[in-house]
């Protein structure tokens, strides 16, 4: 969102995050910030988070397979997510797991994708699209 890749400035921003955590006073200084502000920081993180998930999606290509895991992930990981009723039916080890609906979508979308393997012909076009941003990193 800001453009900021320098490893020092990341690496400062956590290290007064954690200062944060552990001293109750300067915790409390980052907390008299309104909810409405971070709020609307973070719906702008999250929505960076999407269109950079759909910039992936759309290299990848929209093929049969990646459609249909992004239908199992989203109404899959959702309807579980979302359904206390059901969570609350399952073990007490996935309850840990689905009671969190972005939880429950990673998992369903890891567990989809290692159901639904790969065509040869997607393999070529992810080792081309490797190749290709192996090429665009080193020009930079």
């Amino acid at each position: 969102m800001t453009k900021v890749v320098n490893k020092w400035c990341i690496a400062t921003g956590a290290f007064v995050l954690i200062i944060a955590g552990f001293c109750p006073k300067i915790g409390a200084v980052f907390s008299v910030m309104p909810s409405s502000v971070l709020g609307g920081a973070v719906i702008t993180v999250f929505a960076m988070i999407m269109l950079n998930g759909i910039k992936l999606l759309s290299k990848a290509g929209f093929s049969d397979r990646n459609l249909l895991i992004l239908a199992i992930t989203f109404g899959v990981g959702l309807a579980v997510g979302d359904n206390k009723l059901l969570v609350d039916h399952l073990p007490r080890v996935l309850q840990y797991i689905f009671r969190d609906t972005t939880v429950a979508v990673c998992v369903i979308s890891v567990a989809a994708n290692l159901i639904f393997p790969p065509s040869d012909e997607e393999k070529a076009h992810l080792q081309q699209a490797l190749k290709e941003a192996a090429v665009e990193d080193v020009s930079c």
